[in-house]
């Protein structure tokens, strides 16, 4: 059981308004609903019936994924700065001579 200390902070009429709690107490009840947000989380998974996927298969999905998203955010990059070269009238001959002018 966590062990907390508030003290109440209350209004003129003496009705309570907030709490205030030393931060580490704060830090260890905020870390114990995560840990029941994660529990219910776990259940509510369980609950489905789903097939669960191996653990090492599961990153091997999340990296993949993760290396599209960057492949995609690479290819948008470039995309855009292409078009900002030829809004501007900047060919890669262009480019390539600014380039090896400042070596």
């Amino acid at each position: 059981m966590i062990s907390i200390h508030p003290q109440y902070i209350v209004d003129r009429t003496g009705k309570t308004i907030s709490v205030v709690l030393p931060v580490k107490e704060f830090e260890r009840l905020m870390g114990a609903l995560e840990e029941i947000d994660d529990i219910k989380l776990y259940d509510d998974a369980k609950k489905e019936n789903e097939p669960s996927i191996p653990l090492d298969e599961a990153f091997r999905s999340i990296e993949l994924t993760r290396d599209r998203q960057r492949k995609a955010e690479s290819i948008k990059y470039f995309n855009e700065l292409r078009d900002e070269m030829s809004r501007k009238g900047l060919t890669q001959e262009g480019l390539d001579d600014i380039l090896k002018s400042d070596d």
